[in-house]
Order: C-alpha cells, then sequence, then structure tokens
C-alpha cells in the first residue's frame, strides 16, 4: 500500500511540475517602433502574446496558425489603440488570416489603415480562419471586394470594432463575406465607408450568412447600407442600419455621434441607440474604452446594452 501511495504521489508531482512548466511557457515578445511585427509573429507559439508599443509600423502581415494574441499595450484605451498603427501603406492588405486559425487567434486594440488588395484591403480571412478581432480600428483600406474586412470561407468574430472609411471597388465597402462564411459582428460602428455597387456598410453573398447584433450601420456611401447578392442571408437584429432592414430590435434613426467628423462616434444622451439593444448574455461585457455593459442610459431603472462599439455613460 505505502509503494502504491509513494507512485501516485510520485505520478501527482510529475504531472504538477509538467503541467507548470507547460504554463509558464507562454511568452511575451514585445515590439517598439522601427521592430518588425511579422518577425514576433512568426516567433511566437501558442499561448503567446505579441505586444504591440504605440508607434506606425509599415508592414504587411501574415499569421501563421499560432494561436497567438497580437495586441496593443492597452487595448480599452482608445488613444493607445489609435496610436498603434500598422499601416499597409497602399502595397498590400494589413493583415492576411489563412490557415485555419480559430477564434484563439486575437488580434485586438490595433489600428489597422492604408491597406490595399483585391479581396479585404485591412484584413483578409481564407481558408476556414475564424480569429477574434476585437477593440480595433479598419480604417482607410481598400479592395477590389470588400474594402475593410473580408471572408471568404471563414467566420471571424469581430466585436467593439470601427469600421470606417474604407472602399470597396464593387460591393461590401466596410465588411464583406461570401463562400458561407458566417461572421459574428457585434457591437461594431460601421461608417463613412464606400462601395462603387451596393453595401456600403455590409456586402453579403455566395450563401454567406453573417450575424449581426448590437451595430450601427450608418453614413456609408453606396446604393445601398447593405448589400445581398448570390444566396446570401444575412441575419441582421438589435441594429441602427441607415434605411432600415428587417429584423428583432432593429431601427433606422440617425445615431447622432458625438463628432463624427473628428472621428467620435461615442453617442450623445439624446441618441436613439442607447438602451436600445439586446442584453444577451454571451455577447462582449465591456465596450471600446472598457466600460462595463450594460448601462442604463436612458436612466429608466433598467441597464439595457447600446448599439455601437461605445456604451453611454449617464452622468
Amino acid at each position: 500500500m505505502r509503494r502504491v501511495k509513494t507512485l501516485a504521489l510520485s505520478m501527482i508531482l510529475i504531472f504538477a511540475v509538467t503541467w507548470g512548466a507547460s504554463v509558464s511557457s507562454a511568452a511575451s515578445i514585445e515590439v517598439r517602433p522601427g521592430e518588425s511585427i511579422q518577425a514576433a509573429i512568426d516567433a511566437a507559439i501558442g499561448g503567446d502574446e505579441v505586444i504591440i508599443y504605440p508607434g506606425t509600423y509599415s508592414e504587411n502581415l501574415t499569421c501563421r496558425g499560432a494561436a497567438i494574441t497580437v495586441r496593443s499595450t492597452n487595448p480599452e484605451d482608445s488613444s493607445v489603440v489609435d496610436a498603434t498603427i500598422i499601416d499597409g501603406k497602399g502595397k498590400d492588405r494589413v493583415f492576411l488570416i489563412d490557415c485555419g486559425e480559430g477564434r484563439d487567434l486575437v488580434l485586438s486594440g490595433l489600428t489597422m489603415r492604408n491597406g490595399k488588395s483585391n479581396f479585404g484591403g485591412g484584413v483578409a480571412c481564407f481558408n476556414s480562419s475564424s480569429p477574434t478581432i476585437i477593440n480595433c480600428v479598419v480604417t482607410a483600406n481598400s479592395a477590389d471586394t470588400y474594402g475593410g474586412i473580408g471572408c471568404r470561407d471563414s467566420s471571424p468574430m469581430i466585436l467593439n470594432c470601427i469600421i470606417m472609411e474604407n472602399s470597396s471597388g464593387s460591393i461590401g465597402g466596410g465588411i464583406g463575406c461570401s463562400n458561407a462564411s458566417s461572421p459574428e459582428i457585434i457591437h461594431c460602428t460601421i461608417t463613412k465607408n464606400s462601395a462603387a455597387a451596393a453595401g456600403g456598410g455590409l456586402g453579403c453573398d455566395a450563401g454567406a450568412s453573417p450575424v449581426v447584433t448590437n451595430c450601427i450601420l450608418w453614413g456609408d456611401l453606396a446604393m445601398r447600407e447593405i448589400a445581398i447578392a448570390d444566396t446570401g442571408n444575412p441575419a441582421i437584429t438589435y441594429s441602427d442600419v441607415l434605411g432600415g432592414y428587417p429584423g428583432e430590435g432593429n431601427i433606422n434613426a440617425d445615431p447622432l455621434f458625438v463628432d463624427p467628423a473628428e472621428g467620435d462616434y461615442h453617442l450623445q444622451a439624446a441618441s436613439p441607440c442607447i438602451d436600445t439593444g439586446t442584453n444577451d448574455e454571451t455577447l462582449e461585457k465591456r465596450d471600446k474604452d472598457g466600460v462595463p455593459r450594460p448601462q442604463d442610459g436612458d436612466g429608466d431603472g433598467v441597464a439595457t446594452c447600446d448599439m455601437g462599439a461605445y456604451e453611454f455613460v449617464k452622468e
């Protein structure tokens, strides 16, 4: 009996040491201006974080399939996010994700701008790649199809993002999806994007079925805010859509941004988007600024999520 207990104890100790070594093996790889983000991504393994310090990095990045987080130093501080810029310089898309990555590949608190490609100028997801994109700004990107974020056979989760001023030569100026993609787009503000054909905010075709919840799609430039073609079937609920769109809880009203001319997409106190979202427990519990959701923004005694990337805080 003593030998069995000793053996069992030894096995527990070996497991504990091995497990501890495994847990502690995750690394934080810091990248500062003048250094290469791509080199850090290439060096990272599953569980690692690539932490990018504020600055402008002129790179066109490719993820390699590892379950890593690529983030700014503080993804819930808008000033840090705005200052942590990955600039595609019009040479190629900013991020290519095409190795079948799942939700545990995370892009967090980054500004991705000036990407250019035939598909997905800011971020392109192919080959059943479904990363998490959270607290990001995707802006000033362009593509022949799907200007800001493009998904083909892929279903990323896009949370608390500002998708603005991107352009498409066809449909889907802000976000687009095709080939049975089913991205989840939650608490995003999609505005001032453009598309030569239709779908300034969202383009959906080839059997794609995006799920859009608690979002604002407003002020995009195209024939329609949302373009649907070739058996596309978006499910849009509790969202403010310019021109209206069928779906539970949807509205069609000026969201009353604080100062859109200066890129401030917080909500004014009179915004119709305050307390008109849904409190689905599966949704993100903090907004782009780290403010807890839901707030009782209209002061009626019931805390309800707002639409868009920012939660209004009643003073």
